[in-house]
């Protein structure tokens, strides 16, 4: 492993930009309707995802039909990007339907009165000291 990619960034991390302003980290009242749209970006660092490793790989919904292309990231590391994708109420859900969309696992820890904690993300686990899954939404550090 890059002793740089320790010391400057986790070595991997959940980016979520949403398009939808107002959106929070917590729940929604609308029910858990599919109401929000946004994108969502996971870049899995230099650790070895289990599909499209080593590649940038965008799955693009357009008028409901969900089609991808995929690349060379040219400096191995893999990055999943998930455009318009629909989704109910927090980070999470978004994950959830990006999974979902992209035909991959994720894992979760459920704290009472904490919430869910991601473990994996296509094969990649949290690993220790100091390293593990994070969101941004619209450039800020989930609470």
């Amino acid at each position: 492993m890059k002793k740089g990619t320790m010391l400057v960034i986790i070595i991997v991390v959940l980016v979520a930009v949403v398009l939808v302003s107002g959106m929070g980290l917590f729940p929604s009242s609308n029910g858990g309707t599919k109401g929000m749209t946004a994108n969502m970006t996971i870049e899995f660092g230099d650790a070895s995802a289990v599909h499209f490793k080593d590649n940038v790989t965008t799955w693009t919904n357009s008028s409901g039909i969900w089609t991808y292309e995929t690349h060379a990231s040219g400096n191995g590391t893999t990055i999943f990007v998930f455009k318009n994708v629909s989704f109910s109420s927090n980070v999470l859900d978004l994950l959830t339907e990006s999974a979902r969309i992209g035909g991959f696992t994720i894992s979760k820890q459920t704290y009472v009165g904490m919430g869910s904690i991601v473990q994996t993300i296509d094969g990649v686990t949290n690993e220790n000291p100091g390293r593990g899954w994070q969101n941004y939404v619209n450039g800020t550090y989930g609470q």
